[in-house]
């Protein structure tokens, strides 16, 4: 949420997929700073149900999918909103670098997966 686009074009839809963490109490703490900051809940937990939840509320002119466990650049989007209007492409993203948190071999295997074109798996 810490971005140096206008907050007033930002708007803000979170997706839980009936998490049993702290994530609905932080994001309640978050609603508090932005009351327009919209909560939808996907029983079904996974990610693609969720994408489509947040999509049929969207209403800007761009859209941009924020997973969590993330971290973003402060120009992170502006800069692709700049590349948008520029009319250079139809879609744009940023690059990704992946830190597991366990360590070990299947760990290696995932990200090594995750990171590799043809196994991008997002």
């Amino acid at each position: 949420m810490s971005q140096d686009y206008p907050q007033e074009l930002i708007e803000i839809i979170v997706v839980d997929g009936m998490s049993t963490d702290r994530t609905l109490e932080i994001v309640n703490r978050l609603k508090k700073k932005r009351p327009d900051m919209k909560v939808l809940m996907n029983p079904k937990g996974y990610k693609y149900p969720a994408l489509n939840l947040a999509l049929k509320e969207a209403v800007g002119d761009y859209i941009a999918i924020a997973d969590a466990h993330s971290l973003y650049p402060r120009s992170y989007i502006r800069e692709l909103a700049e590349t948008l209007d520029q009319g250079k492409a139809d879609n744009v993203g940023g690059g990704r670098i992946f830190h597991p948190r366990i360590k070990g071999l299947l760990a290696k295997a995932i990200t090594f997966a995750l990171t590799e074109p043809f196994g991008l798996c997002t």
